[in-house]
């Protein structure tokens, strides 16, 4: 009876082996069979979106073709905002092809009026990935804004990375780009060079292939560089390597001293019936019902409203308690005694008007939501509040800005421009909205500093000096990070810098960003030139 038993027991345990063996095998065929339709699948599509994109390159080529035409044959100062929107949308709905499932959706951002030459057009281009209704999409601008807003970061000399500075958005670099793993920094005339990490570049390279014989990369540690010759190793230093793309940049297009020294003119020549002022200072609220002219230098601590011009012969202070409200232009002359200094608010009322400052000028927790020209050299500290442009003809210098009026500043310098000390030892990078540019080199510091620019930077050359994570004062931390351990960080130069910089969770301490919005909504004040042109925004799958 033991041994019949035992028999079942060994019939049953084989037909529950089988009975497991059966099933697994057909769930085995079920996911091999599944999986065979999903390798078809996912190899259908790769070669579907292989061939969309192949459509994306094609519909950019014919619609730079299309505003290339449509720049011959249209004056943009000679027609108005309305007409041009209906014909360039006219012409950019011509090149669509519905039997290739392409299409192109153009939409108005900003029309040009009289006196005013901002445009803005933005097209999505659509190419069908299959039949499952996906698109590969491509967001591009047409716009008269110049050439150089349309990169994240542009030079036509050297671009210099010292250290880990973090560029999101596309570089136009025509003589080279040079990378170094060594920061580098100031302290009372003394340049430090704390070892760190090389930068991440996340966009395309663009450079003119023709003159410059493509990409020129060197690497080193300033002013010591030698060059990467096999573009093989270049993940060797920017690990996601950025694509290299033939590109022609317009330099030159806007001459910043003639457009001050035209603003010049046009207010020298202008005729108007002005009422003279002797007074030194202005502490009480005042409106003055014409055109206005103060002969002496004047400190204003309170309102002053002039509904018409205001000139000031000797210069002004105006104070951070003090506002000036204008109806017309500002004119303020350049003081023989004392620099012209500019905090608190002016409200320019009408968008053609503008300030214009002859001499140096220091602009310090200023509110202005116009355009400012100036003849000599601008100092810029704490809060611009402003979405305009300055001009200035001489040398510039930012320290500790921030911009929270939600508009773009826009520095435009003919002499150098440095951007130091700004948001020193914070943890938290300060983000400021704006383009710096200068027509002679540009230099940014993010050692102690730690800014993020939304926007954008030009320079004839570049230098861009970075750490990443934490950086604190020997001296001090302790109003900084009271609870700083001192043994995650290097001792040089005064300052207390993170350890393991080469960590790519660390943030860099210097960020710039490409900001759509310069170009699709350009600040008041912004050169324009007088052909549209086209900048790529984003590529994406929906």
């Amino acid at each position: 009876m033991n041994l019949k038993n035992q028999n079942g027991y060994a019939l049953l345990n084989v037909v529950l082996i089988f009975s497991i063996v059966t099933i697994f095998g057909i769930s085995l065929l079920g996911m091999t069979l599944s999986s065979q339709k999903f390798t078809a699948y996912s190899e259908s599509y790769t070669e579907n979106l292989a061939v969309a994109e192949m459509k994306m390159d094609e519909s950019m080529i014919r619609l730079e073709n299309k505003i290339n035409q449509f720049n011959n044959e249209v004056n943009l100062k000679q027609i108005s905002g309305q007409v041009l929107t209906s014909e360039l949308e006219t012409n950019i709905k011509s090149l669509d092809l519905p039997n290739e499932g392409i299409k192109f959706v153009p939409k108005n951002i900003r029309t040009n009026t009289s006196g005013d030459n901002r445009f803005s057009e933005m097209v999505t281009i659509k190419v069908e990935i299959d039949d499952s209704s996906r698109y590969l999409t491509k967001t591009v601008t047409i716009t008269s804004a110049a050439d150089i807003f349309r990169f994240s970061t542009v030079t036509e000399g050297k671009l210099i990375f010292n250290g880990a500075a973090s560029i999101k958005g596309d570089i136009f670099a025509d003589n080279g780009i040079y990378l170094s793993k060594y920061a580098k920094f100031m302290v009372n005339n003394d340049f430090y060079t704390p070892l760190t990490d090389y930068p991440i570049i996340d966009g395309n390279i663009m450079v003119k292939k023709a003159t410059s014989l493509g990409l020129k990369v060197f690497e080193g540690k300033e002013p010591n560089w030698h060059p990467v010759n096999d573009m093989s190793t270049l993940k060797a230093y920017l690990p996601n390597t950025p694509a290299v793309k033939d590109r022609s940049v317009q330099f030159e297009q806007f001459n910043i001293q003639k457009i001050i020294s035209d603003k010049k003119q046009e207010l020298d020549t202008k005729k108007n019936h002005s009422s003279d002022y002797h007074d030194s200072s202005i502490k009480s609220s005042k409106v003055i019902n014409n055109s206005a002219v103060y002969k002496n230098y004047l400190v204003v601590e309170s309102d002053l409203t002039v509904k018409g011009d205001l000139t000031l012969e000797e210069g002004i202070n105006l104070t951070s308690k003090g506002s000036l409200k204008v109806a017309g232009n500002v004119y303020i002359k350049s003081s023989k005694k004392q620099t012209n200094a500019l905090s608190g608010i002016i409200d320019i009322t009408n968008n053609d008007n503008f300030i214009y400052i002859e001499g140096n000028t220091s602009i310090s927790d200023l509110t202005v939501n116009s355009h400012i020209y100036n003849s000599g050299n601008v100092s810029i500290k704490k809060n611009l509040n402003m979405n305009g442009t300055i001009y200035v003809s001489g040398d510039s210098t930012i320290e500790d800005l921030s911009n929270k009026s939600g508009g773009t500043a826009v520095i435009l310098s003919k002499g150098s421009l440095r951007v130091a000390n700004n948001n020193v030892f914070q943890k938290t990078a300060r983000e400021i909205d704006a383009f710096l540019y200068s027509d002679q080199d540009l230099e940014i510091y993010g050692v102690g500093s730690n800014i993020k620019i939304n926007g954008g930077i030009y320079g004839k050359n570049i230098t861009l000096n970075a750490t990443k994570g934490e950086t604190y004062p020997t001296s001090g931390y302790s109003s900084y990070n009271p609870n700083l351990n001192k043994s995650n960080f290097n001792s040089i130069g005064g300052l207390y810098i993170e350890k393991n910089q080469t960590n790519a969770n660390l943030p860099s301490r210097l960020q710039i960003e490409f900001k759509p919005e310069l170009i699709q909504n350009p600040p008041v004040g912004l050169p324009t030139v007088d052909k549209l042109q086209i900048t790529e925004i984003d590529q994406k799958i929906e």
